[in-house]
């Protein structure tokens, strides 16, 4: 059994986690200040939380910021609300109604991670690897993710250096901003050959009851079957499917889309 000074520890330590659900990154003095505790306790706990994986810290800003541990330890309870297994049945519904390979994933810092894929069924189809991952900036998904995320995620991703992929890859930050500012009005995100010359992908994201964007639904082919018409199309479809498994996880706080006005993603 803990002692009382262990489990208050224990207590400050899931504060300090769960502090990181209205902010992006966090420093010592401002998390003390939130939680009213001394800025020693709350440095051992960064200490401890940073030596255990579950946050980082950034070698510019020297603020801490949250690791995919969370998420990897939650596994166990994703599996029973499991977010993957609950999007299988979307998933499923997309590809028999576009032909497309449909996938969910979720954004790690500044990259995006594939979590369930369901195989399109066009002979000529883009192959997606559970676990894999990608440069947020360069994919449907990761902008998609990126545009709903804390504004210190996306100050982040701008000052890390946007990695230049193909001819389309959006490297000035600049244009990267007018973009996510357009998906968060749409609630749809275009790559047509950013991340790769041959692929084409559209996401929509998924809402939690609190109204965060957890994750991505998305599809993904040959650019060559991602015309402006198509694309219009598909987005539509992708959303629709976004908000039904959104709504399933009992989400209440939806934003409300608008008519998407940029397909040239």
């Amino acid at each position: 059994m803990l002692s009382k000074d262990q489990s208050r520890t224990v207590g400050h330590a899931l504060d300090v986690l769960e502090a990181f659900q209205s902010a992006g990154d966090l420093g010592v003095s401002e998390t003390a200040r939130r939680l009213r505790l001394p800025k020693t306790v709350i440095h051992r706990l960064f200490t401890t939380l940073e030596r255990r994986q579950y946050v980082r810290k950034d070698a510019r800003s020297r603020r801490y910021v949250l690791t995919l541990k969370l998420w990897q330890v939650g596994a166990s309870a994703m599996t029973r609300a499991d977010l993957p297994a609950l999007a299988r049945e979307t998933l499923e519904g997309l590809v028999l109604q576009t032909g497309e390979t449909a996938y969910l994933s979720v954004r790690d810092g500044q990259e995006v991670v594939w979590v369930a894929k369901v195989e399109g069924r066009e002979p000529l189809r883009v192959y997606v690897e559970v676990g894999s991952r990608a440069p947020a900036h360069c994919t449907a998904s990761g902008k998609v993710l990126l545009a709903f995320a804390p504004d210190v995620v996306r100050s982040r991703a701008a000052a890390a250096g946007l990695l230049k992929l193909t001819r389309r890859t959006l490297t000035d930050p600049r244009r990267l901003a007018r973009e996510l500012r357009c998906i968060r009005a749409t609630q749809v995100s275009f790559n047509l050959g950013e991340r790769r010359d041959d692929i084409g992908a559209v996401a929509a994201p998924v809402f939690d009851a609190g109204g965060q964007a957890v994750a991505a639904v998305g599809l993904s082919g040959p650019l060559t079957r991602f015309s402006r018409a198509r694309c219009r199309a598909l987005g539509a479809i992708v959303l629709g499917a976004a908000r039904e498994l959104s709504l399933r996880l009992n989400s209440e706080a939806l934003p409300s889309p608008r008519r998407s006005r940029n397909h040239g993603a």
